[in-house]
């Protein structure tokens, strides 16, 4: 790769760690949980009135990462992610002057959004395509950023919010992500968008626009393995305490404990299954993780000690983390190198179905049986198996192309 080194004049690895810094300030984002309750005190607003901007910032997410993908295919992945690291400084800090309802749904959801994902796809986009040989790995380490930023940024607001105001926190934590994203950005370079000097493998196909791509049926093949792969995942990041406690009998700290090991679980699963999918090819790897999905749901079902949940918060933390870092590599080797960035925001819908559907399913299940998740558990189960299914699919197809 000392092609690449001579052609951007910095060592490609500098930049994958300065693209991980970059997403640590975005994962504070997904920190709202600690944020919603002192916002609503501060302005006497109910709970799930504020929880509604943070719903805005997932939500919208498509858009972005498609106007995202758009820029970043263009070969201005640096700039993009300059700017949207700073509109997601700046919607930190407005949100400290947030007194009404819709300046909150608009600094912190819609502005918070579009920083996030923008800065998100260039960040994914850009750091592959400094890495051909290691795509996985290098999708694995650059998206940890997300839960390493809410394990830091969480606990960090907190201490925060109970020594200033919570107007306070959003102000520093916006000047914080200021100096972070200014430093990181220095270093961060554009990658190549055509380095014909570097290898690539001979199964590499014709690069597809994305409307082309959407008249392909291996692209709806794709968006539902993802969408089997992230359900699982998502339905347990967003009922862990009440699983824990209700299922488990776990006290509240030792279930809030294993929502931090699954957010650590997680980071580590997207550079392990990642790696691993560089050294096996990717529909090998996806085919480990949905049957490492299956025995995780098993270990919830079947084994009732804090043994059965620890097994599967690991196992559903490492293998989400797993999926979310094989897509952008599949994405490119099914529909080429060229627009990667526009055609990984439309797979990622695949992502954005299951986020729809996965936690509000499940606690409705969990509220209708007393908190027993154990059908949500069964229906997470048949996915993965589905998955299964999907990817030798997946893969008759692209043996076909």
């Amino acid at each position: 790769m000392s092609e690449i080194k001579k052609k951007v004049g910095m060592n490609r690895w500098a930049i994958l760690f300065a693209s991980v810094g970059i997403i640590i300030c975005q994962g504070g984002i997904y920190a709202f949980s600690v944020f919603a309750t002192p916002i609503a005190k501060a302005n006497g607003w109910n709970v799930s009135d504020v929880m509604f901007a943070f719903t805005i910032a997932i939500a919208i997410s498509p858009l972005p990462m498609v106007i995202g993908g758009i820029i970043s295919d263009k070969g201005k992945s640096r700039e993009l992610i300059l700017f949207s690291s700073l509109l997601l400084a700046v919607a930190f800090i407005l949100t400290g002057f947030a007194t009404e309802k819709w300046m909150l749904y608009l600094t912190y959801g819609v502005f918070g959004g579009f920083g996030l994902n923008l800065g998100y796809i260039a960040c994914i986009n850009n750091s592959i395509r400094f890495f051909p040989d290691k795509k996985g790995l290098a999708s694995g380490i650059v998206i940890t950023g997300i839960g390493i930023g809410t394990m830091i940024f969480a606990p960090l607001s907190a201490w925060m919010i109970e020594n200033l105001t919570i107007r306070m926190t959003f102000v520093v934590l916006g000047a914080i992500y200021t100096v972070i994203s200014l430093i990181c950005c220095l270093i961060i370079r554009n990658a190549p968008i055509v380095a014909k000097d570097v290898e690539i493998a001979e199964d590499t196909p014709i690069d597809h626009k994305w409307n082309e791509m959407l008249r392909k049926p291996l692209f709806y093949i794709i968006v539902l393995m993802y969408a089997a792969g992230g359900f699982s995942g998502l339905m347990i990041s967003s009922n862990a305490a009440d699983i824990g406690q209700n299922m488990f009998n776990l006290t509240p700290i030792l279930a809030a404990t294993f929502v931090s090991i699954y957010a650590l679980s997680n980071c580590l699963g997207r550079v392990f299954w990642g790696g691993l999918s560089d050294k096996l090819n990717r529909t090998n790897t996806m085919i480990l993780i949905f049957i490492s999905i299956a025995i995780s749901l098993l270990a919830f079902i079947f084994i009732h000690s804090v043994a059965g949940f620890a097994i599967g918060m690991i196992g559903l933390g490492l293998c989400e983390g797993g999926v979310a870092a094989v897509m952008p590599p599949i994405t490119i080797e099914s529909f080429g190198n060229k627009n990667q960035g526009v055609n990984y925001a439309f797979v990622f819908a695949g992502y954005s179905i299951a986020a729809m559907v996965a936690p509000k399913l499940s606690a409705m299940i969990g509220e209708k049986n007393d908190g027993n998740f154990t059908q949500a558990f069964m229906i997470g189960f048949g996915l993965a198996l589905v998955g299964v299914a999907l990817t030798f699919v997946y893969k008759a197809m692209r043996k076909a192309i």
